[in-house]
């Protein structure tokens, strides 16, 4: 019998809106793990990021269109109501599709530095979800294949047994309800106790839609490299020291094509 999480659990899910590609698109991935849990509640969180605050107080900016390639200026008059819209229609989005979903929500407009508001949610959120953000120089044909090529798998990175299970357990749910197949990167603590690693597998993990590879190391660049060459629909990761505490967040959020979830350690 899998193993999976107390149905009376109140589980708090955390998801950035408007920092990535499309916050309806997000919100679609986060649906798996709605209808799998008894009780959520749901927070949608909407950052304006201080960089752009910053360049909000200049005279003017100029803004490239990624269609047209042409640049405009853009007034701060301009950047305050277009913030205001953003964070309207967020609130919006959130409370939709909570109601869609049949979950309490929340709402939250904070000001400051998104990496550093991840960290602060991820300490108190059960998952917390995010979008990497589009590169500057990202084309509209480049963009168009990336949404449109097909993606099979969950990723999981697994790299402290005291956090495996909860981690496996969101992509099972992620997997199970999208058909997907699970790719399992062991690194850390998880490389030294592979007998372990592999009897929870056993007890989560669907069967015949498993895969499993060794992860060199935490660094944001072997993580990014390894989850690009599987075309990965997501990453789950627990929310570790190593991810927290250092580098990896932004790098992930810059460099990776996929919804990312934080997962943290129950009790």
């Amino acid at each position: 019998m899998k193993d999976k999480l107390p149905e009376d659990a109140p589980r708090k899910i955390s998801i950035f809106l408007g920092t990535g590609t499309s916050s309806r698109q997000a919100l679609d991935v986060v649906l798996p793990l709605l209808e799998y849990e008894a009780v959520v509640d749901l927070q949608g969180v909407f950052v304006e990021e201080v960089e752009l605050q910053k360049a909000a107080k200049l005279p003017f900016v100029k803004e490239l269109s990624r269609l047209t390639s042409s640049l405009r200026e853009f007034h701060t008059s301009d950047a305050k109501r277009q913030t205001e819209l953003r964070v309207r229609a967020a609130r919006r989005t959130i409370a939709v599709f909570a109601g869609r979903a049949g979950v309490t929500h929340s709402f939250r407009n904070l000001r400051g530095s998104v990496i550093g508001l991840l960290k602060e949610t991820a300490s108190v959120s059960d998952i917390t979800v995010f979008e990497p953000i589009k590169p500057l120089a990202m084309t509209f044909w480049s963009t168009t294949r990336h949404i449109t090529r097909e993606r099979h798998r969950i990723a999981v990175i697994i790299e402290d047994l005291s956090t495996a299970r909860e981690t496996m357990i969101a992509a099972s749910i992620l997997a199970q309800r999208q058909a997907k197949r699970i790719l399992i990167f062991l690194t850390g603590q998880a490389l030294s106790q592979p007998e372990a690693v592999e009897r929870m597998m056993d007890r989560i993990l669907p069967d015949g839609r498993l895969s499993v590879q060794k992860l060199p190391d935490m660094a944001p660049q072997s993580i990014v490299k390894a989850i690009r060459s599987e075309t990965a629909s997501a990453l789950v990761i627990a929310t570790t020291d190593t991810v927290l505490d250092g580098d990896l967040l932004q790098f992930l959020r810059e460099e990776l094509r996929c919804p990312v979830f934080l997962v943290r350690r129950s009790g």
